[in-house]
């Protein structure tokens, strides 16, 4: 059912590894073999890796789409699965650390102060 090499963030339940390797994809094991890597997965807490990768125009992906394939029979669209992590504003004007998938938005809990009162709810960047 999968094919191609992945990377999994050390977050990734072991299962999930496995049930990859099962289906026929394979797991990257040392650095040298990153270049060829076609998939990157990652748990939704794991922030930090997410966001060096995305930074770097890595898409991720949440490890949840290797078991909903199975359960559904076929690999089902991954952008829907793809996560990103970065700040968003909150109605009270604090931007809110979160990492998103697909439309979904959970918060780490990581509030990163108040807007600047030009923002004006446009994206917010940082050099930090």
């Amino acid at each position: 059912m999968f094919c191609g090499l992945a990377c999994f963030s050390p977050t990734v339940e072991r299962e999930t590894r496995e049930l990859w390797k099962r289906y026929g994809g394979r797991i990257a094991s040392s650095i040298n073999e990153l270049e060829g890597v076609q998939w990157f997965f990652a748990a939704l807490g794991d922030c930090d890796w997410i966001r060096r990768l995305t930074e770097h125009g890595v898409t991720v992906h949440e490890q949840s789409w290797i078991v909903d394939s199975l359960k559904s029979g076929f690999t089902s669209l991954p952008s829907l699965y793809a996560l990103h992590c970065g700040p968003l504003l909150e109605p009270n004007g604090s931007w809110l650390n979160v990492i998103r998938a697909g439309r979904i938005y959970l918060s780490s809990g990581t509030r990163l102060g108040r807007a600047p009162s030009r923002s004006k709810g446009l994206p917010y960047s940082s050099t930090a």
